[in-house]
């Protein structure tokens, strides 16, 4: 289940086989916090996760951030 966002929260989206994955981002003061994880801009938290990956299943499968989709408005 997931719990209501709090205003000024994010979340990153990715498509992953079978299904999208979601991940939310919280703003604590200054950083901008994913799982144990914290950054100081969104910039260098998606830079991260272009490098390393957000998600790891059981089989070892792993999944990056690879390009952003533009926000349809």
């Amino acid at each position: 289940m997931l719990s209501c966002p709090q205003v000024g929260d994010f979340s990153v989206s990715l498509k992953a086989p079978g299904r999208n994955k979601h991940f939310r981002v919280h703003v604590e003061g200054a950083l901008y916090c994913i799982g144990q994880r914290k950054f100081p801009t969104l910039d260098q938290l998606v830079a991260h996760y272009q490098r390393a990956p957000i998600y790891t299943n059981k089989q070892g499968e792993k999944l990056y951030l690879v390009r952003p989709l533009p926000r349809a408005d």
